[in-house]
């Protein structure tokens, strides 16, 4: 009864097109480029449902509220340059009033870089100044989204207090992709991840994001910048003093050139169906080896979906989808479902 109630709340709200109370707080400049920018990707959201079929929104998905006051830890793949966390935020935001929490590589919050030859305020907060990576503002919008910088502390601490909490287990290794690994995942072999979820009893909700990885043509990735006289040693110096928190993650982003005649391309989520951890013991073994392996099916298997079915979405072409929600109102375009 309470999922019914969220998701005739969430109905409501998307029909009259206003957002929650909560998200009507967060205002500012940084988020109104935000709002542009999920615009221009028109974000398609989809959700398991639990007979196994496919519906569209957010409004089904677990929060805290509704499984008994007990932590939600949403987990899938990284794309490139990472758009997918704060598009994934902001609607559940919207459309449910819940605001998950993203772990976010500390640099991206201007945090990490703690090297005695800084010389000034902008080198200390960003350790690729004065290139302009993160985008400015980058830490302004995570701050406002309250994200904190990601660390197992930190995740322990988040799901003992029952918060919704955005995880990314590829971390910088998926966001900053090397050619040819478009939709690849880059996941730890360990399963310390739905170990600390069985300890606090968590919901894990698998999802798979599409969309990001097709932005452009790589002319250099992150590892072939590396390899360049003069830039990669200065790209290297400022990158070795940073946390490693995945094999061969390097904060180093790729140059990679948008495709005029593609356009941006549409953005698809799909959530899977959650893996609850409540009476998992952490201290089984096979038990949690056997839920990271079902998270990262589910994951992978959604990705294979996605791929396949946005081939179907007669607004895939952004120039297409652009003129119809130029002339719809505002509304967004349809897709295949």
């Amino acid at each position: 009864a309470a999922i019914s109630a969220a998701a005739a709340t969430a109905t409501e709200r998307a029909a009259d097109g206003s957002a929650s109370p909560l998200s009507n707080t967060l205002t500012g400049t940084r988020l109104d480029q935000l709002e542009v920018a999920a615009r221009l990707v028109s974000t398609v959201f989809l959700s398991r449902t639990k007979d196994g079929g496919i519906e569209r929104g957010v409004h089904s998905l677990p929060v805290p509220s509704e499984v008994g006051e007990r932590p939600v830890l949403f987990v899938g793949n990284h794309q490139l340059f990472g758009l997918d966390g704060p598009l994934l935020v902001r609607e559940m935001l919207n459309e449910r009033g819940v605001l998950v929490k993203a772990l976010v590589y500390p640099p991206l919050m201007g945090k990490g870089f703690n090297d005695d030859k800084v010389r000034n305020a902008d080198e200390q907060a960003y350790p690729l100044h004065p290139l302009p990576y993160p985008p400015k503002g980058t830490a302004e919008v995570f701050s406002m989204y309250k994200a904190q910088p990601i660390s197992a502390r930190t995740l322990v601490g988040l799901l003992a207090n029952n918060e919704p909490v955005l995880v990314f287990p590829g971390g910088t290794r998926e966001a900053f992709k090397r050619r040819g690994e478009s939709y690849k995942l880059f996941w730890p072999d360990k399963p310390d991840l739905m170990r600390i979820a069985a300890k606090y009893n968590a919901v894990v909700v698998p999802f798979s994001g599409v969309g990001s990885d097709d932005v452009g043509e790589f002319v250099l990735d992150s590892d072939e910048v590396l390899n360049l006289p003069l830039i990669g040693d200065w790209f290297r110096k400022r990158v070795d003093v940073l946390p490693t928190l995945v094999k061969d993650d390097l904060f180093v982003p790729p140059l990679v050139l948008p495709s005029p005649q593609r356009g941006i391309p549409r953005h698809y989520f799909l959530f899977g169906e959650p893996i609850d951890m409540q009476g998992i013991d952490r201290s089984d073994a096979e038990g949690i080896a056997n839920s990271w392996a079902q998270l990262r099916a589910s994951v992978e298997s959604g990705l294979e979906l996605l791929l396949e079915k946005r081939g179907e979405d007669p607004f895939a072409n952004f120039y297409a989808r652009s003129a119809f929600e130029r002339f719809a109102d505002g509304r967004k375009a349809p897709s295949w479902m």
